[in-house]
């Protein structure tokens, strides 16, 4: 499986960019500051459940701090989410985790209604949980074609579907998470309906709507809950509302624009932006996000 890159050095300037000593970053992942130390110094190296957790720990993004080079696996999407075999056994309802194992070896493939809940613990869709056991089980199975990071207004095709694109609720809304959290620190069901119905200043999403919703057992939901759900997850509602490519690829373009623009502060990759374009950038994405929220009003 294509591991995440653990680097000693780049663990430890990390650790004290974030004034944390070994002792505290021990504590938020269950170990002591001996092991924490070890990992410094290359004698050692964390379990790979555990380094989502680490990165949210210092304020890295997963992928800056520990790289991963190719499509993940089973493996992979576990750790990612922070679990060993042993605790998938609460998501899968079983006794051991046989299931699992197997699937993660390429023995024997997951049964169906292991999916889905499965999927949900681990913050993916069922079709990304499925691509990545088919690479558990050696079949070079590509991810889907990413959208082009340049903004829809400069494509000349703009009535060309791009490959990739989200389309249905449910990879719009794993869209949105995974470009905004790490694995393990993505906000649950139960937190996601509070922001909603606190942005639409009433009852409007139920942790289990949500849920179906994220998982696609529910293609549809109305306006109003879609604005809820867009304003929890800090996109505009016409993200979710639309049918346009156009809509949806702007959106895409500008949050990779902004998640790009921050990854580059976090890795400290050349010099640093100017304050007058971050200011500019801001100022677009805010407007774009906070004109259709609901409750505001219109403008026009």
């Amino acid at each position: 499986m294509p591991e995440r890159i653990f680097d000693a050095q780049k663990f430890r300037s990390a650790r004290r960019a974030s004034n944390r000593v070994q002792a505290q970053v021990g504590a938020a992942v269950g170990v002591n500051e001996s092991s924490v130390a070890k990992w410094e110094t290359g004698r050692t190296t964390p379990p790979p459940e555990k380094l989502a957790r680490l990165a949210a720990e210092l304020g890295q993004p997963l992928n800056a701090l520990f790289p991963r080079i190719g499509n993940p696996d089973l493996t992979d999407l576990r750790c990612d989410a922070g679990f060993t075999q042993q605790e998938t056994t609460a998501v899968l309802g079983t006794r051991s985790p046989n299931p699992l194992s197997r699937a993660e070896k390429g023995k024997t493939r997951l049964a169906p209604q292991y999916e889905a809940p499965l999927a949900a613990a681990y913050g993916v869709t069922v079709e990304v949980l499925l691509r990545a056991q088919e690479r558990s089980f050696g079949n070079d199975v590509p991810e889907p074609a990413a959208a082009a990071s340049i903004p829809a207004v400069a494509r000349t095709d703009s009535d060309a579907a791009v490959p990739g694109t989200p389309r249905t609720i449910a990879e719009k809304i794993e869209y949105l998470l995974a470009e905004t959290y790490a694995p393990g620190e993505r906000p649950s069901d139960e937190e996601i309906s509070r922001r909603g119905n606190a942005a639409a200043g009433g009852f409007v999403l139920s942790p289990s709507l949500v849920h179906d919703l994220r998982t696609g057992k529910a293609a549809e939901a109305g306006a109003g809950e879609l604005g809820a759900l867009a304003a929890a997850l800090d996109a505009p509602s016409s993200f979710f509302s639309s049918d346009s490519d156009e809509v949806t690829r702007i959106v895409s373009g500008a949050r990779m624009l902004k998640n790009g623009l921050t990854g580059m502060a976090a890795r400290g990759d050349g010099e640093a932006m100017p304050a007058d374009l971050m200011d500019f950038l801001s100022e677009i994405i805010d407007e774009i996000r906070g004109s259709d929220r609901p409750g505001r009003p219109d403008n026009t």
